[in-house]
């Protein structure tokens, strides 16, 4: 009999074992087979030396989509902090796991008088009912830290998506910002010889004016689109966890043309309530409550149970030893209260998961019209509205070769052909941002491969230019 409770109390005390990577596993194969990006948690919570040492391999060459998306997995703050709910949950497993530790009491009566004598009294007592209820705990948190888990994995999509659409979104103002500096260099070009059309006399002040006033706007806009390249960029690296001389990265792939075809996706719903870890989430939240509630009912009659075994020493009589049995009588409280509570939070949470449910939908059915529409912008300006405009510069330019236009007029339509090319740039940012949306909205079982083709056939550069620096300014 002592061996098989010296066996028993050594099986429950192996219980109490903390694990550091316990989850992560799981949370990097749910994360790796929506997205195919790598957490770098397979062996735990990471020192910072190893976080660090990592992400520096991860921007050397320069910063990819894919690369930008691991690095925030393994470096942005607040989801740092997120993970670390694995480990609380992990806890409050093990936790439930281990009995509740006996309560040994002790008493000693002291004489008054010389004639008295010396009582003492023993007791230890133990929790019966917890000797049943310790798998039934065991199991109820088993399933709790599997739903933490598939919470802290649904964070981590969500955070990989807000660092796709921030990456996005400065390969696009990086165009952008090129784009308008040829717009520069363009009424630069015009300025200068308007000065030099004054000076010899073959202009007024007001033409002169308008031209020096042209130029002052669009340097005035560049200046406008660099502050918000740069506002992008510090975006993107708060969402990296990036400062220092590692906040300095460059880009490594434009932003990518239209695919050639788009994947079709048919029955968002299904693929919602199929692939959303946050709705598993939710609905493994209902069955733990709705278990809940059964529970309850059945232990409603059964309140404390305590056994232990009681010595007192009487000094007029023999030693006395004995067990103890200590009943909690549910007469007041049948655990009414908290039935009802419990069946309250189980209804919430039928309802949260029915809203839930309708809003992840909505997102799937409003991203995945906005990649249909966007597709079609960019289509036309790519087909129609930027192939019109080349056409439109290769006249103007065959005109001004003819002497049939001047060169302000050249430079005005070139200037058409750079605009055209923003409203590309910007058609292109909407449709991969929508893309990224889906992707999110589906839970991340859609991710898209970024394509690496140059976005628009580079402008005419001066010698200038071709050395400027392009980088974090």
């Amino acid at each position: 009999m002592k061996n098989v409770l010296f066996l028993f109390l050594l099986a429950a005390a192996s219980c109490a074992v903390i694990d550091k990577a316990k989850g992560h596993a799981e949370l990097a194969q749910a994360v790796e087979a929506r997205i195919q990006a790598k957490t770098g948690w397979h062996e735990g919570t990471p020192e910072k030396e190893q976080i660090d040492a990592r992400v520096k391999s991860l921007l050397e060459g320069g910063l990819t989509f894919k690369n930008a998306i691991e690095i925030a997995l393994v470096n942005n703050a607040a989801l740092q902090a997120t993970y670390e709910d694995l480990g609380i949950s992990q806890a409050d497993m093990v936790q439930a796991g281990l009995l509740k530790n006996p309560v040994l009491g002790f008493s000693l009566g002291l004489p008054l008088s010389r004639a008295g004598h010396l009582e003492m009294e023993f007791s230890v007592v133990q929790e019966f009912l917890d000797l049943f209820m310790l798998p039934l705990r065991k199991r109820v948190a088993k399933e709790q830290f599997l739903l933490d888990v598939q919470r802290v994995s649904h964070e981590a999509l969500e955070v990989a998506a807000e660092c796709g659409k921030a990456f996005i979104d400065v390969q696009a103002k990086e165009r952008v910002v090129e784009v308008h500096r040829v717009v520069v260099q363009s009424y630069d070009v015009a300025a200068t010889l308007a000065q030099a059309q004054k000076k010899a006399g073959n202009i007024d002040d007001y033409t002169l004016t308008q031209h020096l006033n042209a130029l002052v706007k669009a340097q005035v806009e560049l200046s406008r689109v660099e502050l918000e390249w740069v506002e992008a960029r510090e975006g993107l690296n708060l969402l990296l966890g990036l400062e220092g001389e590692q906040a300095r990265w460059q880009l490594k792939e434009p932003l990518p043309v239209l695919p050639a075809e788009e994947p079709q996706v048919t029955n968002v719903e299904a693929l919602v309530d199929q692939g959303r870890l946050d709705v598993a989430a939710a609905r493994k939240h209902q069955a733990l409550l709705l278990q809940g509630v059964d529970l309850a009912k059945t232990w409603r009659w059964f309140g404390t149970i305590e056994l232990g075994a009681h010595l007192h020493q009487d000094p007029n009589g023999p030693e006395l030893v004995g067990p103890t049995l200590t009943l909690d009588l549910p007469i007041f409280d049948q655990r009414q209260a908290f039935i009802a509570r419990l069946e309250a939070e189980q209804r919430q949470a039928d309802r949260r998961l029915n809203a839930l449910l309708q809003k992840a939908r909505s997102e799937a059915r409003v991203a995945l019209a906005k990649t249909k529409h966007t597709r079609e912008v960019a289509m036309k300006y790519r087909d129609v509205v930027l192939p019109a405009q080349d056409a439109l510069n290769a006249l103007s330019l065959r005109k001004y070769n003819s002497m049939l236009i001047g060169l302000y007029e050249l430079l005005e339509n070139k200037n058409h052909q750079l605009e055209a090319s923003l409203e590309y740039v910007e058609a292109l940012r909407a449709y991969w941002v929508a893309q990224v949306e889906l992707t999110r909205a589906l839970g991340g079982r859609r991710a898209e491969a970024q394509p690496k083709v140059p976005l628009l056939p580079e402008p005419s550069k001066t010698k200038t230019q071709e050395h400027e620096h392009h980088g974090h300014p």
